[in-house]
């Protein structure tokens, strides 16, 4: 049997890649191409390549401790950027490269929010993005992704456990993001939880389409798979929604063992399994597809697999996760070669008790919510009420982590840059634990409080989705808070234009909301699908969705 974990432990990540490099030379990264070809790099090229990449930082003068914003739409370039900076203790963080700098254009604003609280740092562009940038980033503080020294620096630096590696941040729900300082010491403790629950070997072969600038595409896929080291596959996240096909065409091909797939992915797969054939597949390698990101809808879960079954998708492969960029990324994993286990719960007792209790073949309305699993090595996990108070089993409270995982604290400016954490992290999500296992049952930012009781916007989107025949990611309900009337107005909003046809949809959906959950929808919006907000994994950001509406940039439609 192959040897699972690392030779030896590291003590950062300079040496993850230098061993890398050094022991396992011939093992490649891949980075697959829209037409499905691939273009393998080594680790000893990789090594060779962040050289160059770190020569050229010096001769730019960055030293170590400087940060360094890099946005470029190229996962190769991305990853020689990323690790030049590492090789050289500069701090890196990969944001998402702007396809303009017009306004109203999120990315582009992230950007700027960013240079500015960092400093003004340098920043790493695409040529085309260099020609559009504004005046507020200086051109001397632009180094073009693809222009790099020839020669190799190979003196690096040796990072204490402490210091700070990489700063993720946040997609910043409320327009200021925030900035989750992870020293090499978390990293390293989260990749090496990970390797041990997904059995890593060095003959593992993972893929990934999930942006680099996201903590699961650059810890989950990339990191981890250095830190093993094993054959890591990168397919970029534009080539996967033009053509989702791609990704199952390389995980057969292949013969891939792990990648990770949340909601919004399958939903997309689904869709497109509607309108014609993959080809022939073969799909029985997979061991783990990580499903997390977002809240785990078990109807599109279930679809997904049922979908996939005919061409070797086992469903014990089927793994959902729970994770937060405070907590470097994992947290929770279902058991390698475990069927997901979703179960039914009594939603008037999850919604008004605050308490989870099975269904049992009863005939009383119930949520299914989705088992995320157990507490990775090092985890600690409880359950706690509003006054900090541990709760018991099946009581629903935030959900509080602690572990050598969790950040060093929020990035507060250049000259003070560490806001202090606390023992424990407290993540913001609502959920309980039963037989150890972690179930979510929303973000407490989410709930909406309507007739007593609370209600959750994904289960309330999943139940009009699957009862009104609408798309995934184009129905998104929202709630604020109506104080002269004591409880929360609910908000629908829905991709198309208003029309005759969308007109009689947003009448089913009403009648929907108050004949079958005795709910009223208070305004219903037509928005255009690019204006609706969404995290790099697809999450929706439905703050900014409500601060839209509340703003007036979005026109109501009649009910």
């Amino acid at each position: 049997m192959d040897k699972i974990y690392r030779d030896s432990p590291c003590h950062n990540l300079q040496q993850v890649v230098i061993e890398a490099a050094e022991k396992h030379p011939s093992l490649t990264m891949g980075f697959v191409k829209s037409g499905g070809e691939i273009v393998e790099e080594s680790f000893r090229e990789l090594l060779f390549h962040a050289g160059r990449v770190l020569h050229t930082y010096e001769k730019r003068g960055l030293k170590r401790g400087d940060y360094l914003v890099i946005a470029t739409d190229d996962n190769q370039h991305t990853i020689h950027h990323f690790w030049g900076a590492i090789l050289g203790g500069i701090i890196p963080t990969i944001l998402q490269p702007p396809v303009s700098f017009n306004r109203d254009n999120p990315a582009a604003e992230k950007l700027l929010r960013v240079y500015e609280l960092l400093g003004k740092p340098h920043v790493v562009l695409s040529e085309e993005a260099r020609r559009n940038a504004p005046e507020q980033i200086a051109r001397t503080h632009i180094i073009i992704d693809y222009e790099i020294e020839t020669e190799c620096c190979k003196k690096y630096c040796d990072s204490s456990p402490t210091d700070t590696a990489y700063l993720q941040f946040s997609s910043g729900s409320t327009g200021h993001p925030k900035g989750v300082m992870l020293s090499h010491q978390n990293l390293l403790s989260n990749v090496d939880a990970i390797s041990e629950a997904l059995r890593l070997t060095h003959r593992t072969v993972s893929l990934n389409w999930m942006p680099l600038y996201h903590d699961m595409g650059l810890v989950g896929y990339h990191i981890t798979p250095v830190y093993i080291p094993l054959h890591q596959l990168h397919l970029s996240t534009d080539n996967f929604i033009k053509d989702p096909f791609l990704w199952l065409r390389t995980l057969s091909s292949k013969r891939v063992q792990i990648t990770g797939c949340p909601n919004f992915g399958q939903a997309l797969i689904n869709r497109h399994l509607l309108r014609k054939s993959p080809g022939d597949l073969d799909l029985s390698s997979l061991r783990a597809i990580l499903n997390g990101a977002e809240p785990i809808s078990a109807q599109i879960m279930e679809e997904f697999m049922q979908n996939l079954a005919p061409y070797g998708l086992r469903p014990e492969a089927m793994m959902p996760v729970y994770g937060m960029a405070e907590a470097t990324l994992a947290v929770s994993f279902n058991p390698m070669d475990e069927k997901p286990v979703i179960t039914s719960f009594l939603q008037e007792e999850l919604v008004k008790r605050e308490v989870a209790i099975e269904a049992k073949g009863s005939h009383a309305i119930s949520q299914r919510i989705v088992n995320v699993g157990y507490p990775l090595k090092g985890v600690q996990l409880s359950i706690r009420d509003g006054k900090g108070v541990p709760l018991p089993e099946g009581r629903i409270g935030e959900v509080w982590i602690k572990g050598d995982h969790i950040f060093k604290g929020y990035f507060r400016d250049r000259n003070h840059p560490l806001q202090e954490k606390q023992e424990w992290l407290h993540s913001g999500d609502q959920g309980f634990i039963i037989n150890n296992a972690l179930h979510i049952t929303g973000r407490y930012k989410d709930i909406i409080f309507i007739n007593g009781k609370n209600f959750y916007a994904h289960d309330l989107e999943y139940k009009a989705i699957q009862a009104c025949a609408l798309t995934y990611g184009k129905f998104i309900i929202g709630g604020y808070h109506a104080p002269e009337e004591g409880h929360d107005h609910i908000i629908a909003f829905m991709a198309g234009s208003d029309n005759p046809k969308t007109r009689a949809k947003r009448h089913e959906i009403a009648e929907f909301f108050k004949n079958k959950l005795g709910i009223t929808i208070h305004h219903f919006v037509f928005v255009r699908s690019n204006q609706i907000h969404k995290t790099s994994s697809g999450k929706i950001r439905r703050f900014q969705m409500i601060q839209d509406f509340l703003s007036g940039k979005h026109k109501e439609a009649m009910l």
